[in-house]
């Protein structure tokens, strides 16, 4: 993978997205990648609850703060997690499902 060197002269915004491969670890394969594809978060920002759309609609959660606190966790074993109790803001939202790991970032309105 090329090094890349970014240079600012003054203050900037910067948005990127960024695949971190460990050459060490085969667990994070193209196919865990092409896995994330099946699990959809909606709707994104929300209200009260969000639909985590996946094959097998169970598994674990949590979701970090923008200071990176966890502020709620748990299992889920339908589509709905309800989040009526969270606070407006940015949220990271984590989910492991049949083995596999999802990160979004969710905005409650």
């Amino acid at each position: 993978m090329p090094e890349m060197t970014l240079r600012l002269q003054r203050d900037a915004y910067i948005k990127a997205n960024f695949i971190l491969e460990d050459p060490m670890n085969d667990s994070l394969s193209a196919n865990s990648l092409k896995h994330t594809n099946k699990i959809k978060v909606c709707p994104n920002p929300f209200n009260d609850k969000i639909n985590v759309l996946t094959d097998t609609y169970s598994g674990s959660f949590n979701i970090y703060s923008i200071e990176g606190r966890v502020v709620r966790q748990g299992d889920f074993d339908s589509p709905v997690i309800e989040l009526a109790d969270l606070p407006k803001g940015i949220f990271v939202l984590d989910i492991t499902t049949g083995g596999y790991h999802y990160r979004k970032q969710i905005v409650k309105q």
